[in-house]
């Protein structure tokens, strides 16, 4: 079986990038990544909680649908939901611009953990899909 966390960081170094060349977006600028991030973002979450991989999947671009299958998707999905539940809230804690791309930082509360870091990656281009995903918090590392 694949590593959860293994799984996590190799998806979101392959899409985002190294963490050293993040840029804060603010303002006007980042109101309107958070246009676009949310709704795809609680669209993602809502797939996630409802075991629906089309759902979860639908604003992934081709390399992130191909990274996360549904085969995978289920997978990690049990092994999540195992350790911290089911997807409650999430509030964002920080917009940035990470080489090419956008990275919407989400502090997230989970049925059994609060304080999960949730990362939603997105394309630069106009269609701003989901390029990355990645899950990290104290009870998702314990083995």
């Amino acid at each position: 079986m694949i590593s959860l966390v293994a799984l996590c960081i190799f998806v979101f170094l392959v899409f985002a990038g190294c963490s050293a060349g993040a840029q804060p977006i603010t303002g006007a600028e980042r109101d309107a990544v958070l246009a676009y991030a949310e709704p795809k973002t609680e669209n993602l979450l809502n797939g996630f909680n409802a075991g629906d991989y089309a759902m979860f999947a639908r604003d992934f671009d081709a390399a992130m649908r191909q990274a996360e299958t549904e085969t995978v998707f289920t997978q990690t999905r049990a092994a999540i939901q195992n350790k911290i539940g089911n997807y409650i809230s999430r509030q964002v804690t920080n917009v940035v611009k990470q080489d090419k791309f956008i990275v919407v930082i989400y502090n997230g509360r989970f049925e059994n953990e609060d304080g999960v870091t949730m990362r939603v990656v997105f394309t630069p281009d106009d269609a701003h899909q989901i390029t990355g995903l990645w899950f990290d918090s104290p009870k998702l590392r314990e083995k």
